[in-house]
């Protein structure tokens, strides 16, 4: 019986159709918002307020150090583009924290309500359901890129290709934020002892990736992994894309490349794990 349970609920229901899937999405991501966002001023201050005060923390940092050091230079930071790579890499940390932690939590949070069988068994495409609960981090992450754009301006390459630019790194990194997501959620549910292994992981996994400091003050013994972290590609590419003749292929390619190994391992591990979650969770 339990055997019969678990294939019923691993059985994938017809396909929506893309209208009714819409108009799902804008109902759950209405929900994320009213229950994430009860007032205005919360709404503002975790989309807007919350980002510009922890961006000026290590702004402010580097601003004083390049004001009593005019003419030093931190790698590849100077005191005329350090806003521009603070800028970018707290966005490339906030879109890594959107899937490891809070898009995670967020499934926990099901899980423990009793509610994730809901989400599983919903007459509506998964997809939509796994983007509606990190929605809310979604548009904060859009609010950062348009605030590090701002930071950036347009002073020498066309708008239009910088722009280009950084949605398709944004376009890029999403599968990965999703995949680190749901493989710190599988291995949360059923071997929650793993948990600070997995987050001592994502903290080298961050480290290398060079969000506040260039990775060439790295110690030598992490510089070797900064290649093969698709995060310091995406940052690297969208920090540059504002300079002039600044060419991306070294970087996009890489990181394409990184983000089809992770979804794929990814896909591997969901569906080694996926009979073993609905056993645990919903039977």
């Amino acid at each position: 019986m339990q055997n019969s349970n678990v294939s019923e609920l691993l059985v994938v229901s017809p396909a929506p159709t893309f209208r009714e899937d819409a108009k799902r999405a804008y109902g759950l991501f209405k929900k994320e918002f009213i229950l994430q966002g009860s007032t205005s001023f919360t709404l503002i201050n975790r989309l807007l307020v919350g980002p510009l005060i922890s961006l000026a923390t290590t702004g402010i940092l580097y601003a004083s150090f390049f004001r009593i050091h005019p003419s030093s230079t931190l790698g590849e930071m100077s005191g005329d583009n350090y806003l521009i790579f603070v800028a970018f890499g707290f966005l490339m940390h906030t879109y890594m924290n959107a899937g490891y932690y809070c898009f995670s939590s967020k499934i926990l949070q099901e899980a423990g309500a009793g509610t994730l069988q809901l989400l599983w068994i919903a007459p509506y495409h998964r997809l939509v359901s796994l983007f509606s609960l990190a929605s809310m981090e979604g548009v904060k992450c859009l609010v950062i890129l348009f605030i590090a754009m701002f930071l950036a301006g347009m002073p020498h390459r066309p708008f239009l290709d910088a722009v280009g630019l950084q949605f398709l790194c944004f376009i890029l990194f999403l599968p990965i934020c999703l995949t680190i997501g749901i493989v710190r959620s599988m291995v949360m549910l059923l071997h929650s002892d793993l948990g600070d292994f997995m987050d001592h992981a994502y903290l080298v996994f961050v480290l290398t990736a060079c969000p506040y400091i260039p990775g060439s003050l790295l110690p030598k013994i992490f510089r070797p992994l900064v290649k093969f972290n698709p995060a310091y590609h995406m940052a690297y590419v969208m920090r540059g894309a504002w300079k002039p003749n600044f060419s991306s292929d070294s970087h996009v390619l890489p990181l394409a490349l990184l983000t089809i190994l992770l979804m794929t391992v990814g896909i591997l591990i969901w569906t080694k794990l996926r009979r073993a979650i609905v056993e645990r969770c919903f039977i």
